[in-house]
Parts: structure tokens; sequence; C-alpha cells
């Protein structure tokens, strides 16, 4: 497979379940190497993507490659070389974490069981691969689930919601092991979350669904710099938001309570002051809005989180 080509390509992927339509032509592509975003509310049709994907879920319009197979003809080859965390990772609680991984390990069929102790040590189970699975809390399920995609040294890792149940070390543990896995092993992740702030902190690009379909998508801080604004409180307002919408740079302006938002980045505040300045406009409070991923998520999706998601 060609460096260049992506990891994961979609073309205009598309499942619906009698009138609902999950996943509407959904279009993106990811490249090797990277951490990859997938973000949406829940109901979002994340969960149905992944599992086309993985050849769990039929598409019925559209397709996808993964690893430069096509998903309805060749997935079977392209798996062999994806490791996987949908939803809940299961496993038997009556055997230990390593006797897990080794018949996950004999059900690949590779020769992986040499390499259980350093995935243990990878995922902080060292001290707990003997104990038995049903003492296991569920952020150690979590570990446990990586550990298993980590079997056979995958090129891409899928994950959905690999922080689920962690406690705050455990989520920048967690951060800290992905970003190695893409900067020090060369994998491609691609991770689904609910949780906006680890996206934020790990991922190269991101994706934003919404009802089914692609609403955003892009760097992080390219995200994070087209939301970027500009407060200001002045005598004037309306004046004031007349000529600044004049500017080229200028987006928009809106007034919320006190305050007149302009859309423009933060680093040209002098150009907007010496705007007002030439028309006598002196605000006399001004501040910089940096948007957070959640406040740029809520802003598209402008829908609650609430539900399950599909």
């Amino acid at each position: 497979m060609d460096s260049e080509t992506p990891v994961i390509r979609t073309y205009d992927l598309t499942k619906r379940f009698k009138k609902l339509t999950a996943v509407n032509e959904v279009n993106f592509a990811v490249k090797r190497g990277e951490v990859f975003g997938f973000l949406g509310p829940n109901g979002a049709g994340k969960t149905t993507t992944i599992a086309m994907l993985l050849g769990l879920v039929r598409p019925t319009a559209g397709s996808a490659e993964v690893l430069g197979h096509d998903i309805r003809h060749n997935l079977s080859t392209a798996l062999r070389r994806v490791g996987a965390i949908v939803e809940t990772p299961a496993f038997y609680p009556y055997m230990s974490g390593i006797d897990n991984l080794r018949v996950f390990a004999r059900i690949d069929g590779g020769d992986t069981e040499e390499h259980i102790p350093a995935i243990l040590e990878q995922v902080g189970l060292t001290g707990r691969g003997k104990d038995k699975v049903g003492t296991y809390s569920q952020g150690m399920r979590q570990r446990l689930g990586l550990g298993a995609a980590l079997l056979g040294d995958p090129e891409l890792l899928i994950l959905d919601e690999p922080t689920n149940g962690l406690d705050p070390a455990g989520m920048q543990e967690m951060r800290v092991l992905i970003r190695y896995l893409a900067d020090e092993q060369s994998k491609t992740v691609f991770l689904s979350s609910h949780l906006l702030h680890e996206i934020e902190q790990v991922c190269d690009r991101v994706l934003i669904l919404n009802k089914g379909q692609v609403i955003a998508q892009g760097k992080v801080k390219e995200l994070l710099s087209q939301a970027h604004a500009i407060e200001l409180r002045i005598e004037g307002a309306e004046r004031a938001a007349e000529v600044l919408s004049r500017l080229d740079w200028v987006q928009g302006t809106s007034r919320e309570g006190g305050w007149l938002h302009v859309q423009a980045p933060p680093e040209r505040t002098p150009e907007l002051l010496a705007a007002l300045a030439a028309h006598s406009l002196f605000p006399f409070e001004v501040r910089p809005v940096v948007s957070t991923l959640e406040s740029v998520f809520l802003d598209l999706t402008h829908e609650s989180t609430d539900g399950t998601d599909v």
C-alpha cells in the first residue's frame, strides 16, 4: 500500500435502517500515521460508521476502503492489520488478563503470545496481568481492550471511547499512549469519543458528524481558529457594528448582552481598534474569545447530546 494512500477512505458511505438514515453520504479520508478524531452527539451515526468499516454492518449505499481494500469485497485481508475497541470490550471474567490475551492471540492466528508482557506494560497492567478479569475495574477492562487491539502489531487502530471508565490520571496516560503509538510506532489511530477535551489534546484532525452527515472536518487548530472572535463594550455599538462589517476580514457581528461580538481573528485587534478610532469610536473594554473544541462542537450541532448512539 502506497504511503500516500489514505488508511481509511469513504465514498458517500450510507446506511439506512428502514425509514431511519443513520449515515448519509459520508466522505472522509484518514492519513497514515495520524490520530483522527471522530465526533458527534449521541445518535449522530458514529458507531454505525465504525461498524461498517469493520464489516459488522453492510452499507446500504456508497463504499469505503480500509488499508486499500474495499470493505464490500476484500475486508478480511485488511482486518488482519487492524486492531479495534468497539463499545465495551468483552472478556472471560474467570480468566486472568494474560490468559484472555492468549485466547485473543490464538483466535487471531498470529505468533503474538510472546509480546503479551510488553503489551500489558504498555497499557499499564503489568502488575495485574495474572489477576482474574472479574476483579478488574471498568477502566482496567478498557486498558485490557486496548491491549487486545494491539495484538498482532496492527497498522490501524479503531478505538471507540477508549477512555471510558478511566479516572483523570488514566485518561492522561491513555492520551500519552495514543500519541506514542502514532508518533513513535507510526500507527494510524481512528478515535471516536464524546470527550471533546480529550480529542482536542490528542488528535491531529477531526470530523464532526451530526444526524448522519458530516458538518465539519479539518485540522483541530484550523477549526478552533475559525471560531475565534473579539468582544468589546462600546457606546454606539450599532454604529461600530456597521463600521466593522465593512472590513473584509470580519465575518460578522452580533450583540450578546452588553458585548459586541465580532467574528474576527483576535490577532487583528489593533486593526479593529484603528478602524473604530477613524470613526471616533473608542471601546472601553476589549477581550479576545478563544474557542475550545467544545464550543465549536456545540455551535455546529445546536442540539443536546442526550440519547443513544446508533
